[in-house]
């Protein structure tokens, strides 16, 4: 039990951290996160991912669909995926709300069959 209050204890701290510059999570500010060597900074960056993908496939079973992650995915995976497209990215949405292009970077990479369909 100890640890799990540890962590979360470490990650509300990191989130307060993070959240001082603006009311979200940029493009670059994602990026700059997740390649830091500052440890808190990158638990920063692996629980916003993995509450991100968490959400994703809470909102897919409540509208009914499919669930895109059929595979335990391992958060160096993730971020790996998520990080390579935003880097694509980020000279034209820099400043613009990471999770956007964070999700459809997931989509194509677990999802890319189903992203068309969904938005019907």
């Amino acid at each position: 039990m100890y640890p799990a209050v540890l962590l979360c204890c470490l990650l509300l701290a990191t989130t307060a951290k993070a959240a001082e510059a603006g009311p979200y999570v940029t493009v670059s500010a994602l990026l700059r996160l997740c390649d830091s060597n500052d440890r808190e900074q990158e638990f920063f960056c692996r629980g916003y991912l993995s509450g991100l993908t968490d959400t994703i496939e809470d909102v897919r079973r409540i509208n009914k669909n499919a669930p895109c992650i059929t595979r335990p995915i391992q958060v160096e995976e993730l971020k790996g995926v998520v990080v390579a497209y935003l880097r694509t990215h980020v000279r034209d949405d820099a400043d613009k709300p990471a999770v956007s292009l964070a999700s459809i970077a997931i989509g194509q990479a677990w999802c890319p069959g189903q992203a068309n369909s969904d938005h019907r």
